[in-house]
């Protein structure tokens, strides 16, 4: 007998066949984690009522070659590599190398990179200028092409991509949002937004995506009758609109004050938490780094340090 917490999360260690009971099938009791087939290491989500699962008929799930690890949300991040290795990844990359020039001239902007991003984290990217940021966010969102080495997202080798490949994998997955809005001046809001909408394969409504920053009030105003905080949350709706897999932010708070930085976070954080979206954030202010799941540091074109953070702060809590 195995009890499962609600909202539990199981390692399985070896094969296990899942199949819901008689009684919650004829009761069509939805749940979350069913598998036929389930493989070693594998993560398995059950979203039910509590209670013991038995052979034959068990009030949750019937399983036959059962050893399973239960652990709650909390304990997930204890359990060791064997969570952690098979999470999903939204992005890794191989010897990933970026120069500029040739001769004495070259300048290495991207030193031999390896790194695997999860899907679904919000990743904060530090270092000095020059250490590489902005040139990693570039490459990992399609807008420029490494000298050497791979960059995948999910399945996909980036540098297969031609450029009109590149073109649909920034218009049907990427969004992006920078440290100048770069609206059109001539544009309300909504029609800013709608740019994105009228060409995204998904997207939301532009009145929905604004709501999501909070400007539902502010649709028809125009950028110049806004300030710099709502701009910036205008972009990031725009950002949005199409649902992206991934927000890539480069210095996305880098004009704003502290209360208006600390709004834009929340909605960034909101994005994540509601979208589901993958955040990349890349800034000099290494204080947003503790609201972040996990925090890269480059120096002179390689990754100094990695880390996750175990405890994350609210954005209404990060120092300025």
């Amino acid at each position: 007998m195995t009890t499962c917490p609600v909202g539990g999360v199981a390692v399985v260690t070896s094969l296990v066949f899942l199949r819901p009971s008689l009684k919650r099938r004829q009761n069509k009791h939805p749940f979350v984690g069913f598998y036929p087939l389930a493989v070693p290491g594998k993560l398995i989500c059950i979203k039910s009522h509590p209670g013991p699962m038995r052979e034959g008929g068990g009030r949750l799930i019937r399983m036959s070659l059962l050893r399973l690890t239960w652990v709650s949300r909390a304990q997930k991040r204890r359990v060791g590599s064997t969570v952690q290795e098979k999470k999903a990844q939204a992005f890794a990359t191989r010897g990933l190398t970026k120069t500029y020039g040739e001769g004495r001239s070259i300048v290495h902007a991207l030193r031999g990179v390896d790194l695997d991003i999860p899907e679904g984290e919000i990743v904060v990217m530090l270092g000095a200028s020059g250490s590489g940021k902005s040139t990693l966010l570039n490459i990992l969102g399609g807008l420029d092409r490494p000298t050497a080495g791979t960059a995948h997202f999910r399945d996909i080798n980036l540098g297969d991509l031609s450029d009109a490949g590149l073109t649909r994998f920034r218009r049907d997955h990427v969004g992006f949002v920078f440290q100048f809005y770069n609206l059109m001046p001539s544009l309300t809001a909504r029609e800013n937004v709608e740019l994105v909408t009228e060409i995204a394969s998904n997207p939301m409504s532009p009145e929905r995506a604004l709501g999501l920053v909070g400007l539902t009030k502010r649709l028809d105003h125009f950028p110049s009758q806004l300030s710099g905080g709502e701009q910036q949350r205008v972009a990031i709706a725009r950002a949005i609109a199409k649902q992206p897999d991934v927000l890539f932010c480069d210095e996305p708070t880098g004009a704003l004050d502290s209360t208006t930085g600390r709004a834009v976070l929340e909605v960034l954080n909101d994005v994540n938490a509601e979208l589901g979206a993958t955040v990349l954030m890349v800034t000099h202010a290494a204080n947003i780094a503790d609201m972040a799941h996990r925090v890269i540091r480059l120096v002179d074109g390689q990754i100094g340090q990695m880390h996750v953070n175990e405890t994350r702060r609210k954005p209404a809590e990060i120092e300025w």
